[in-house]
Parts: structure tokens; sequence; C-alpha cells
């Protein structure tokens, strides 16, 4: 093998280096309760003023993806990368809906010493409002940037008895559940339930996969031409 191809052999194989340690996705999952309403724009709809229920929060984020926004007095982490987070719910719905699952971008999140909190709103055009917001107070430290988190994560705290605390809140409508005569819907409750711990595990993202392809396929282009040479100093015209 040539110095050239050696060399570009050795950037791919950095470059997948660099993926596996840094492009990965920390993903925590929590467990909601509370309840969910429904609300539909014609009457007689048999789910109207019902719905079900959220049943569990994920947040997918790359620990090193996040910059921090000094102009803020709160410690406030934004995602340059819109790939690099993002939020999903889960919901069971009544009346034969079925599970609905909604994944929007996470833009920012503030966290510093126990707290970490998301409060994402945006409006599609001629839609109402998107709005989630989720308050998580841990009982230890939780740094959740710059390193790879250590399992298991802190358990929530009690809250003080503060019901803001380890909650969320969601308003929005037909763009979020993409139900047909859906006005509006929205709910609240508690996150964790006391019972249920989140977890942490980490989300090889298709840039791994991707370098692991570019790997092969250098190394197919020279064993074809190392072939090649071997058979014209072999067989010279």
């Amino acid at each position: 093998m040539s110095f050239r191809p050696a060399l570009l052999c050795c950037a791919v194989l950095l470059g997948i280096t660099t993926s596996l340690s840094r492009a990965q996705l920390v993903h925590l999952q929590f467990h909601a309760g509370g309840v969910l309403n429904l609300h539909a724009d014609t009457a007689g709809i048999p789910w109207d003023h019902a719905g079900g229920s959220l049943s569990t929060i994920d947040v997918f984020y790359n620990p090193f993806g996040a910059v921090r926004d000094w102009s803020q007095e709160e410690e406030i982490y934004r995602f340059p990368n819109a790939a690099d987070a993002y939020w999903q719910l889960t919901f069971d719905l009544d009346y034969d809906l079925g599970t609905i699952v909604v994944t929007r971008p996470l833009p920012w999140v503030r966290a510093g010493g126990q707290s970490f909190v998301i409060q994402y709103a945006d409006q599609p055009p001629g839609q109402r409002t998107e709005e989630f917001q989720m308050y998580l107070s841990f009982a230890d430290t939780f740094q959740p940037f710059g390193k790879w988190p250590s399992e298991p994560l802190p358990p929530l705290s009690d809250g003080g008895g503060d019901e803001m605390v380890n909650s969320y809140f969601l308003s929005a409508g037909r763009s979020f559940f993409d139900i047909p005569h859906l006005n509006d819907g929205g709910g609240y409750g508690h996150v964790g339930g006391g019972t249920i711990s989140p977890i942490i595990s980490a989300v090889p993202e298709p840039a791994t996969y991707g370098a692991a392809a570019v790997l092969l396929l250098v190394l197919g282009v020279i064993a074809h031409r190392r072939r090649s040479v071997r058979h014209h100093e072999a067989c010279p015209l």
C-alpha cells in the first residue's frame, strides 16, 4: 500500500474514532403521569373532552454539541446543529385513537446544578402554538454537557412540595397531534412518579455507520487497484 492510500485510511479511521466518541446521543427517558384532554371542533365526536395520557418523555442530545449562551445569567445551552438534540412524547389515547409519538427539535435547555428544564414554543403557519415545558430537579448534581454522563442518572428530588418541580405542561393543536376534527389538546402532570428512575443509553448516530461504510469502500478500492497492478506486472503487454 502506497503512502497516500495509507494516509487516507488513517484519516477515515480517525473520523470513525471521533464519531464513536462524540457523535452519539444521550437518551433520557422519563415516565409521566397526568391527564390529556382533547377538544373537538365538531359536536358529537366521541373523544371530545376526553383524551388519554402521556406515557413517556424522551430527550436525545449530543453532550458535546451544546454551546453555553453566556449572554444569559442562567445556564442556557443551545444546539447550533438541529440534529444534536430533540425530544419525543408518546401518548396512549382513548377511543381507539391508538398510540401517537410526536418528535420535535430541542433548540436549547436550561441545565445547571440539579436542574434540567425544557421550554419549547413554536407556531406553525395557520396553526395553534405548540408549547411544551418540563421542569426537573435531581437529588444530586447532574452535568449533562461537555462529557459523557455517567450512569445511573441521579434520582429525581421530592421537589420540596413545589408542584412545578418534576412536572410537565403541554398545549397544542392539530399540527401536533394530527387527529381529524381536533381543535386543541393539552395536559399536565408529574414526571417520574417517584417510582420509575430515568435511564441513560447511548444511541449511535447515522454518521457513525456512514464513516464505517466509507472506510470499507476505500479499502475495497485500494485492494482492487493492488490486484490490478499485480495482474499487469504478471502479464505485461
